[in-house]
């Protein structure tokens, strides 16, 4: 069983589109025009997110057991966002509660991409519970989930209980 801790956040992915022929912006190769105070078009979808629960997913699809813990809002993202990992067949540790995070994914056509981060109730998770790691096998813990207490201090809880 593979046990990764951190976020769960939805993701809101904005394909931008290449700017019109003449626009200075078409000048470099690649770029994209955001037309501040107006309308950008783009191609816009909702999606689960995370790199925790985005590697339980991964384990799950290759036949793996995968446990995601984290913390979500107690909201309808949260609930959706917990239902689309259990549908995926991982099997979670959430504690929810505030408000869920998101990230806005700006996808350039040349497939670079910036992220806008709100992180939520994701990097609030404390007071490991350690039947969190019951089975466990492997612990995944992401840069995101060492980045800033209380999550922090619960990953390194959690390895080192592991470790044991």
């Amino acid at each position: 069983m593979l046990v990764a801790v951190g976020d769960l956040v939805v993701d809101v992915v904005v394909h931008l589109e290449r700017p019109l022929e003449g626009h200075p912006a078409a000048i470099a190769p690649g770029s994209v025009v955001v037309n501040l105070g107006s309308d950008t078009p783009a191609v816009v979808t909702h999606r689960q997110g995370g790199s925790a629960a985005n590697v339980c997913v991964a384990a799950a699809r290759l036949g793996l057991g995968a446990r995601f813990v984290g913390q979500v809002g107690d909201d309808p993202i949260g609930r959706w966002l917990v239902e689309s990992l259990r549908v995926a067949g991982v099997e979670t540790a959430v504690r929810a509660g505030g408000r869920t995070g998101s990230v806005v994914v700006l996808c350039h056509a040349d497939g670079e991409r910036s992220m806008i981060t709100d992180r939520g109730v994701a990097a609030e998770l404390a007071d490991p519970d350690p039947s969190w790691l019951d089975g466990a096998r492997a612990l995944h813990l992401p840069l995101y989930s060492l980045a800033a207490d209380p999550l922090r201090s619960t990953a390194v809880t959690l390895a080192a209980e592991a470790s044991r």
